[in-house]
């Protein structure tokens, strides 16, 4: 699930991996994306334009579908059971995937733990 950026991102301080367990996600965290990200399509792909950091990070079509799910009320059992069934895979073929997506999108500064 490839995500790519052109430069680091300013984000905000509430949102990164700094704040994280290094455990995470658990399967009863709560990923939460940056309200203020704008998507725009691209072909296969989907950009994700970070106003804060003035950068636009390009995701594949997976990673993308990972962050739409990020709504801080959803668990991540939970997205990876919809990953699961979006992409008809077994659960513990998508959770490794998902995991470092969030981790990933969380180091951008993008993605948070709601109750972190």
């Amino acid at each position: 699930m490839p995500v790519s950026d052109r430069s680091s991102p300013g984000g905000d301080p509430a949102f990164g991996a700094s704040e994280l367990e290094d455990d995470w996600p658990l399967p009863s965290s709560l990923p939460l994306a940056r309200p203020d990200l704008t998507p725009v399509e691209l072909d296969d792909n989907v950009a994700i334009y970070d106003d804060q950091g003035q950068v636009l990070v390009l995701f594949n079509s997976t990673a993308h579908a990972v962050l739409e799910r990020c709504d801080g009320q959803t668990a991540f059992e939970d997205i990876v059971s919809d990953l699961a069934d979006l992409y008809a895979e077994r659960p513990e073929l998508i959770i490794q995937d998902a995991s470092r997506t969030l981790r990933k999108l969380s180091s951008m500064g993008l993605v948070a733990d709601a109750v972190a």
